[in-house]
């Protein structure tokens, strides 16, 4: 009877997130299974009566179905944070927007107190959503710079494209008064020639395709960084995703500007 309860628990907890209510009435039912199993008698409970107690009402949530990828990495750096002369900025991305964050804050940090999340996590990852909304909770923003799409690419592009919907939403709900910049996904180049773009370039074209229309035709700037280095092959290493020295520093001075022009 434990040993039931227990798996069955342990299978709901795993595919849904349930509500703390149901979480309590589910661990009473299991504590008065088992009292009851150990008195015997007409109070017995069977696996099936367990069962029918203990399943999802309409108030759980489905959960989005997680693509883990090999590694899974977040970063959060919020500077200054005891202090509020100025306003701040945050940078939100992947490991493209790690490589030039440093030199945008040297061009910046004068005007602005800096902060960046980068993460491995595609932006439909509850995760990702998760602790982008307990950043904006905690600061308020005057602008957010958006970098994140070379991740997840086991998700679809309609898993993509509900992802922006709601991340479009998150920035609605928690910083509505923050100027929303979203930037173009760099493009993917063919790491045995590096003139050339590789294979998963064309999903690149199709996830900045889906976010120009959710985001820009929602007011959200759109900053075209795949266009700025789409001709510049001699800015990348040779894994064809991400960027040298030079790369950064013609990447960072692009992003500065932009905000700078967008404030």
């Amino acid at each position: 009877m434990n040993v039931v309860s227990f798996q069955r628990y342990k299978a709901l907890m795993k595919k849904q997130i349930i509500p703390f209510t149901l979480i309590i009435t589910m661990l009473l039912l299991i504590t008065g299974c088992n009292q009851a199993a150990s008195s015997g008698g007409p109070g017995d409970v069977s696996s099936e009566q367990i069962e029918k107690e203990i399943k999802p009402t309409d108030e759980v949530v489905i959960s989005v179905d997680v693509k883990p990828e090999k590694n899974d990495w977040s970063n959060i750096w919020i500077e200054n944070t005891n202090q509020s002369e100025k306003p701040r900025l945050l940078l939100v991305g992947d490991s493209i927007t790690d490589g030039y964050y440093s030199r945008v804050k040297k061009r910046l940090e004068g005007q602005y107190y800096l902060a960046r999340y980068t993460t491995s996590k595609f932006v439909g990852n509850p995760d990702f959503q998760t602790e982008l909304t307990t950043i904006l909770n905690r600061y308020e923003f005057k602008i957010i710079h958006v970098n994140n799409g070379l991740h997840g690419w086991d998700y679809s592009i309609d898993e993509y494209q509900k992802g922006l919907e709601d991340l479009r939403r998150i920035f609605s709900n928690y910083a509505p008064n923050a100027k929303i910049i979203w930037c173009m996904t760099t493009p993917v180049r063919n790491e045995e020639n590096l003139d050339m773009l590789g294979k998963l370039n064309q999903d690149v074209i199709q996830r900045n395709q889906t976010a120009l229309e959710i985001m820009g035709e929602n007011g959200v700037l759109i900053n075209n960084l795949y266009q700025e280095m789409l001709g510049h092959p001699e800015y990348y290493q040779a894994d064809g995703y991400h960027f040298n020295q030079d790369g950064r520093t013609a990447q960072a001075e692009l992003v500065s500007s932009f905000i700078l022009k967008s404030d």
